[in-house]
C-alpha cells in the first residue's frame, strides 16, 4: 500500500502491513539471495516471549500453528528449504531461550519475577538445524527486549556462542528521536560480514533532516581481527561492509545492507526492505546499487536506501515505490 493507493478498509490491520512486505515477509518462511549465497529465515511473529504462545487464535489462523513444538518444525522446515551452500541468518521478533536468565541476559525479564524470556520454539529450531545439517548460521538476530531497561541500566545486546553463532538484539527504543531545530535521529544496527563471518557490530546514528543524511555517532559492540576476536566499548571507526538490521516490534521485518565483492567486478550494494509509515498509510521501499556504476531498483528514502539508489558515489538509480 504505497502512495496514491487507495487503501482497502475491508481487510484487517496485520493483512495490509503484511502485504506492504512483499517477498520481505519471512515469517516462518526464507528470503534467499543467490548472489550473496546467503538466506533470511524467519521465526515465530507477535511473540511476547516465554513457554506460551500469544495470539493462539491468529496463529493458528494464518499460520496453521496451535503449539510450540509445531512452531519450532515451521521454522525448521523453512531453514531446510533455502539452498545448501547459504548461510543462514535467522530474523525473528523474538531472541530464543538459552540466553540468560539475568535481567541484563538478551532476554532476561527485566521486571517482577525474572527469569529467561527467550522463545523456546526458536531455540528448538536453531539447534535441530545445527544437529542434523551443515547449515553455517553466522548470525541469529531478534528484537522484542529493550537495551534500556526497567531500572534504566541497559542489557547484553551480542552474544558469540562457542561454535560462532552470534545472537544479536537489535531493539533500541524509540528507533526515531525528533530532533530539535527539525528533522529526526535515526538508529541502526550495522553488522560487517565477510567471508561468512561476522567482524563487526556497530549501534549507528544517523541524521535525517530533509534530504540531508549524514553519519553522527558510532558504537562499536563487536569487533573481531584476523588474530581473533575483541569485544570493544566505543571506538571511532567505520564498518566498510555492512549488514543493517532494524526492525518494527509489531512485524519481523529486515533492512539489511551486504557489500559483496567479486561479482562482475563489480561491488554490490544490497540495501533495504522496511516498512515506514506514511500520510497514505503503510509503505515498503527497497533499495539496491552498484558502487561505482548506476544505482538501480527501488530505494529507501532513509540511510540504507540512500546508500542503495547512490550506489555509492555512482550514478544516482530510480527510487520507484512499490
Amino acid at each position: 500500500m504505497g502512495r496514491g493507493r487507495p487503501v482497502d478498509w475491508m481487510k484487517d490491520g496485520v493483512q495490509l502491513q503484511l502485504e506492504s512486505l512483499g517477498e520481505a515477509h519471512v515469517e516462518y518462511g526464507h528470503l534467499d539471495f543467490p548472489k550473496l549465497k546467503l538466506s533470511v529465515v524467519g521465526g515465530r511473529p507477535f511473540s511476547l516471549g516465554g513457554d506460551k504462545l500469544f495470539r493462539k487464535k491468529l496463529l493458528k489462523a494464518r499460520y496453521g500453528v496451535q503449539n510450540m513444538e509445531e512452531s519450532a518444525q515451521k521454522i525448521h522446515m523453512a531453514a531446510i528449504g533455502t539452498p545448501e551452500d547459504h548461510s543462514i541468518i535467522f530474523l525473528s521478533h523474538n531472541g530464543p531461550t538459552g540466553l540468560g536468565s539475568s535481567v541484563d541476559d538478551m532476554c532476561g525479564k527485566d521486571w517482577e519475577g525474572g527469569g529467561d524470556n527467550g522463545d523456546p520454539d526458536l531455540e528448538q529450531a536453531i539447534s535441530l538445524l545445527k544437529e542434523t545439517s551443515t547449515y553455517s548460521i553466522p548470525l541469529v538476530v531478534f528484537g522484542h527486549m529493550h537495551k534500556e531497561m526497567v531500572d534504566r541500566g541497559s542489557r547484553k545486546m551480542v552474544f558469540v556462542a562457542s561454535d560462532n553463532t552470534m545472537y544479536l538484539n537489535g531493539t533500541i527504543v524509540p528507533r526515531v528521536k525528533p530532533l530539535d531545530l527539525g528533522g529526526s535521529l535515526r538508529v541502526f544496527t550495522v553488522v560487517d560480514l565477510r567471508d561468512g563471518r561476522i567482524t563487526k557490530v556497530v549501534e549507528t546514528w544517523v541524521s535525517v533532516v530533509g534530504d540531508n543524511i549524514s553519519l553522527k555517532e558510532e558504537h562499536v559492540l563487536f569487533c573481531s581481527s584476523v588474530k581473533g576476536s575483541e569485544r570493544l566499548s566505543n571506538p571511532k571507526s567505520r564498518s566498510t561492509r555492512f549488514l543493517g538490521i532494524c526492525w518494527w516490534c509489531s512485524l519481523i521485518w529486515v533492512s539489511w545492507k551486504s557489500r559483496v565483492e567479486g561479482i562482475g567486478g563489480r561491488r554490490w550494494w544490497l540495501a533495504g526492505n522496511r516498512v515506514r509509515k506514511g500520510q497514505s498509510g503503510m509503505e515498503m521501499v527497497v533499495g539496491l546499487g552498484i558502487e561505482g556504476g548506476a544505482g538501480i531498483g527501488e530505494g529507501d528514502g532513509d540511510w540504507a536506501g540512500n546508500q542503495g539508489r547512490r550506489g555509492n558515489q555512482g550514478r544516482r538509480g530510480s527510487l520507484r515505490r512499490r
